[in-house]
Formats: C-alpha cells, sequence, structure tokens
C-alpha cells in the first residue's frame, strides 16, 4: 500500500475542523485493521467508515463502507480518477490541508457505485452520501 505517515495530532486536528466546517466531523485513520486498504475516514460521530485502498497506478479505490445500525459491504466500484485520488493523497499526506466538505463530495461520487443490496441506498441517504427521496 502507498506509504501513508501515522499522526494522531492531524486526526485529532482534522476531526475538529471536520465538525466546525460541514456538521460532519471527519477523520483520517491511517493503520486500519484490513490489509487491503491503505487508510480509512469516518464521520458521523465514527458512525460510517469508508476503507480506501490505493492501487499500483496510485489511484484510490473505496473497498468497504460500514454503517451503524445497517452493516458493512465490500464496495468495490472501481478506482477514483487521477484527480479525486490526488486530492484525498495530497490532504492524507498532509501535503495540502485537510477539508472535509471536498473528501465528502469525492465520496459522495463514488459511494453510488456500491453493492446492491437492500439496506444500502437506506444507509446512504441516511449519511448524507444520496440525496433523500
Amino acid at each position: 500500500p502507498y506509504p501513508l505517515k501515522e499522526t494522531v495530532d492531524q486526526q485529532q486536528k482534522m476531526g475538529e475542523q471536520g465538525a466546525a466546517r460541514t456538521g460532519l466531523p471527519m477523520r483520517l485513520i491511517k493503520k486500519p485493521f484490513r490489509q487491503d486498504c491503505s487508510f480509512q475516514v469516518s464521520f458521523n460521530n465514527d458512525s460510517v467508515f469508508v476503507d480506501i485502498g490505493v492501487t499500483k497506478e496510485k489511484t484510490l479505490q473505496i473497498v468497504k463502507m460500514s454503517f451503524d445500525g445497517y452493516g458493512c459491504a465490500d464496495w468495490r466500484g472501481g478506482p477514483m480518477n487521477a484527480q479525486d485520488s490526488k486530492t484525498i493523497l495530497d490532504m492524507a499526506e498532509e501535503r495540502e490541508e485537510w477539508e472535509d466538505q471536498k473528501v465528502l463530495e469525492i465520496i459522495k461520487r463514488y459511494s453510488k457505485k456500491g453493492p446492491v443490496k437492500e439496506w444500502v441506498g437506506d444507509a446512504l441517504r441516511e449519511n448524507a452520501l444520496l440525496p433523500r427521496n
């Protein structure tokens, strides 16, 4: 996986900034438990976890999403485009300031490519990843 620096202080700072900016405080977890992901992004007070892997081409891919009250599902909807991947990687590597809203918009684009499971749409809508009908 792509090497990422572990900085607890930065994770706490991002969470605090996120709460002020978006109402969806985000937290970057750089040492997740899964071997097929390089890092996780959590939000909504850790009720949503997005496991993200880095491909050989250095693009990102959502590999799994977990939702409190619903469960978790493997995603594998394909890689993100080069610009979206670079944006998140630069923020994760602290080359750019972390911006919750920007990360959320990118995750929204790729969360639509998730698995077809009965509960997935409800979980995405409840967590502001899909518009409510």
